[in-house]
């Protein structure tokens, strides 16, 4: 498989971070919330420009909510599936936050704060909540083109309410699967309905 263009992930990350992030019921102030992805290449949480991925396999993601911040949070996780302005594909589906611990030398087998695997009463294994609950998601685990605050057209994405711990760190966690040359796309693209991801335009073509 190829390799990933780190530079896709990064600005991934930075995006769902910035813009994609909805919160209700309180007021969340600067810090509160810590989003991180797991680095193959060094073996480690980071805050952005993560390496090591081949196309098709899952990047892992973490959301971490402070502690002191607010219990109850709707969140919209979106991930990119079209780069529009240059005609390629990033994601191409959600995915357990693990579903390449066999693929990738070093992933971690355990979670980071404690050594626990993250578990849910409501989807466990797409979406994982530690020291909270996953209490409901919208439209449904594969989630749906422009659901919520994604974008329409390039972006899939999710709604989801969860419960934190009080007084607790909650620990978010979900997984992308990177594109790759002949990969099924999600419904509802604006790229002029292709079914299949072409060659020459997979995730590891961005850069």
């Amino acid at each position: 498989m190829n390799a990933l263009s780190n530079r896709f992930l990064f600005l991934a990350l930075l995006i769902f971070v910035q813009a994609n992030l909805l919160f209700s019921q309180c007021t969340l102030g600067p810090g509160d919330v810590t989003p991180k992805v797991w680095s193959p290449a060094s073996n480690d949480w980071v805050n952005g420009n993560a390496t090591g991925y081949a196309e098709g396999q899952s990047a892992a993601m973490l959301l971490m909510i402070k502690d002191t911040a607010c219990d109850n949070v709707t969140l919209d996780v979106c991930i990119e599936v079209y780069k529009d302005n240059k005609d390629k594909y990033g994601f191409i589906g959600f995915s357990n936050w693990n579903a390449s611990f066999g693929q990738i030398a070093n992933f971690p087998s355990t979670f980071p704060d404690a050594g626990n695997t993250p578990t849910s009463g409501v989807s466990a294994g797409v979406f994982g909540m530690k020291n909270g609950t996953i209490t409901s998601v919208v439209p449904n685990t594969s989630g749906a083109i422009g659901q919520g605050s994604c974008a329409p057209g390039t972006y899939l994405g999710a709604t989801i309410n969860i419960t934190k711990n009080t007084n607790q760190t909650g620990f978010f966690v979900y997984g992308g699967v990177l594109s790759y040359p002949g990969a099924v796309i999600p419904s509802g693209v604006s790229d002029g309905g292709r079914t299949n991801v072409p060659d020459g335009k997979s995730v590891s073509t961005l850069n």
